[in-house]
């Protein structure tokens, strides 16, 4: 009897799900009405984002000189609904000192396309990095400290309120591709 009645009301019970999750406005009438912290000027967000980097400048074709993976910590600060202010660190990792990326730079980002439970958004960063050579034409890096410019688009999707999950694209100094997950936290 179970089965025959699964066959029977499959699309019924498919359609009731898919209404569900569908259907924002008839969960915003039965939740309490409070706003999305994405609206909220005074949080703070911390986020991480972990990717594979394709590095512009390399003279190589092999894939390990070609790929590198990325590591990157945020913290900003919502000063109005869609402008947060803040710092991040970022690293390309790799035992070599040629293809090594460091930076600590300041951030800030500015969200395109809010709503209460998406953000679509770009982020500009500038400050001091490790002069590593494959941030270079020709791989001429000297090896001290350079400014390195971070250019960053990103989309983004409050979950459970608090709780952020993302993909970000972006470029260091025009000589990297960055494609990256994004996790983070409101606080």
């Amino acid at each position: 009897m179970g089965l025959a009645f699964l066959r029977r009301h499959a699309w019924k019970i498919a359609w009731a799900v898919a209404g569900g999750l569908w259907a924002p406005q008839a969960r915003a009438q039965t939740e309490p009405s409070r706003p999305p912290l994405s609206d909220v000027p005074g949080t703070f967000v911390v986020d991480a984002q972990v990717g594979p980097t394709f590095l512009l400048n390399s003279e190589s074709n092999a894939l390990p000189h070609l790929v590198k993976p990325l590591v990157a910590l945020a913290l900003r600060y919502t000063w109005l609904s869609s402008v947060e202010f803040g710092g991040q660190v970022l690293a390309l990792l790799d035992v070599d000192r040629n293809y090594r990326v460091l930076g600590a730079l300041a951030q800030a980002r500015y969200a395109l396309w809010v709503r209460p439970t998406f953000s679509l958004g770009a982020s500009l960063g500038i400050g001091p990095g490790y002069d590593a050579n494959i941030l270079r034409d020709g791989l001429s890096g000297g090896g001290g400290l350079t400014l390195y410019g971070r250019l960053a688009a990103d989309a983004r999707w409050n979950v459970a309120r608090d709780y952020l999950l993302g993909v970000q694209v972006g470029t260091t100094n025009a000589a990297t591709a960055e494609l990256a997950l994004l996790a983070g936290l409101r606080l």
